[in-house]
């Protein structure tokens, strides 16, 4: 049982909160999945962390660790009035070398800050997401967030150089370190990446930092024939362009945003697909390539960002699609990945099944560039979320299928927390769900670190 007298005895009154208001903010993250914290403590130091986790493992209260929960997941959600311990007061950039092109933060520090202070020292911090203004470092590194820049620069697992972890019993796990290059034995740090806070909780990590790229072009282009996608991709990985960015949205997300938003489209026609592509490049006139789409009746219309004001409109159009679904209807969300070569293939029987029944809409997005696809099956809002869930389970199975036939992944960028924790078993042999266990059994004993997730 949380007894709020005894964390008292090591943390200040303003850390700790147990109004239901605040159990009911923290106990849950951006899914739709119900929670409610029982109690919420916001540490400042590791310290405090090491003793509030030394406190739950003696007297056997769960935690589930919390960042800016924006999961999508579930992966944050205090299902069972667990005990939140919150990172966001441990928010502070600790260290920014520029020779090392190193950047150390706090758990708790939000991803755009961390973008701004790498791009004042003419750095790049390699991950951006659009939920950038309220994420945080130790949420993205514990799911191994990916984002729209992947295709250039891959995921979050890439660019963690170092991580300080405390464990289940509040052992403090230092792995700290700028080293770019460390063949002396097992890597422990990758433990603790993409496994949502099951093994111990972040709170601190040394990210590299990449040189700033060059001046970049934005595209969108419109096909018609979802047969035209493979074709398409490989076509402008030919161009020899380094890609920053390949996304991939439906005229039923365009339409989404332009209602909810109030934009006007960037084309005179509407197009069953969009490709927006954004590459290195300080010349418009090198792009002789663009041509060559159309001459390939790859593209039927296109257009290139001539401001860079123009450019943040194009993205707009792709990064508000997720805000825009959330709006206007209920929404459950799949985060698949499969081969880059069957996205034609894979998208069409998606399609195809949409078409089979007329309770939800099913609307795709994706980072296409890294095979990378968001399904949401959208509903109106008088079907709640759980309802949806059940509707949208038979072709939500059919399409798990189809991507474990593929060798996909129902988990590309999102993670598993609780709504795909069952899923997960048809994706791993015994083998590797017993592993996985007994690293569990091994790190945390009894259970207490995000219980319910992933495992």
């Amino acid at each position: 049982m949380i007894n709020y007298d005894e964390l008292r005895q090591f943390l200040k009154e303003d850390q700790i909160r147990h109004d239901a208001e605040s159990c009911l903010v923290y106990g849950e993250d951006w899914t739709s999945i119900p929670g409610q914290a029982g109690i919420v403590v916001f540490p400042k130091t590791t310290d405090e962390v090491s003793r509030i986790l030394k406190h739950c493992h003696s007297h056997n209260i769960p935690i589930v660790p919390s960042g800016g929960r924006t999961g999508l997941a579930g992966g944050a959600v205090a299902s069972q009035g667990e005990l939140v311990l919150s990172l966001e007061k441990m928010n502070q950039i600790l260290d920014l070398d520029p020779v090392s092109r190193t950047i150390t933060a706090q758990a708790g520090a939000v991803l755009a800050n961390l973008e701004q202070a790498a791009a004042e020292q003419g750095l790049k911090y390699p991950i951006h997401l659009g939920s950038a203004g309220s994420c945080q470092l130790g949420g993205n590194i514990a799911t191994n967030a990916g984002g729209v820049r992947f295709v250039a620069y891959g995921g979050t697992r890439q660019h963690v150089l170092g991580l300080e972890v405390v464990l289940a019993d509040g052992q403090i796990l230092d792995l700290d370190s700028k080293l770019r290059k460390d063949n002396t034995g097992f890597d422990l740090k990758q433990c603790f990446i993409g496994t949502e806070g099951t093994l111990g909780v972040i709170t601190r990590a040394t990210m590299q930092l990449l040189t700033a790229p060059k001046p970049s072009q934005v595209a969108l282009f419109a096909f018609e024939d979802v047969k035209q996608l493979n074709p398409l991709i490989t076509a402008i990985f030919r161009s020899r362009e380094r890609a920053l960015g390949l996304e991939f949205f439906t005229q039923s997300c365009l339409t989404k945003v332009l209602q909810q938003h109030q934009k006007q489209s960037p084309f005179n026609e509407e197009y069953p697909y969009y490709l927006l592509f954004e590459w290195e490049s300080s010349n418009l006139n090198e792009t002789p390539w663009l041509n060559s789409l159309f001459d390939m009746k790859l593209v039927v219309d296109g257009v290139i960002a001539q401001s860079q004001k123009q450019q943040q409109q194009f993205w707009a159009y792709r990064e508000l699609i997720p805000e825009a679904l959330q709006t206007s209807g209920t929404v459950y969300k799949n985060d698949l990945s499969v081969p880059i070569q069957d996205l034609s293939n894979f998208i069409e029987q998606i399609e195809s099944l949409s078409k089979s029944q007329n309770q939800f809409d099913i609307l795709l997005f994706g980072h296409i560039g890294d095979g990378n696809l968001h399904i949401n099956y959208v509903s109106p809002k008088t079907t709640s979320f759980p309802e949806l869930v059940q509707l949208a389970l038979p072709i939500k199975n059919k399409i798990f299928q189809r991507v474990r036939e593929l060798k996909g992944s129902i988990s590309a960028e999102h993670g598993i927390g609780l709504l795909k924790r069952q899923d997960l078993k048809m994706f791993q042999s015994p083998l590797h769900q017993k592993l996985s266990l007994d690293l569990k059994a091994m790190l945390d004993p009894t259970g207490i670190l995000n219980p319910g997730k992933l495992l």
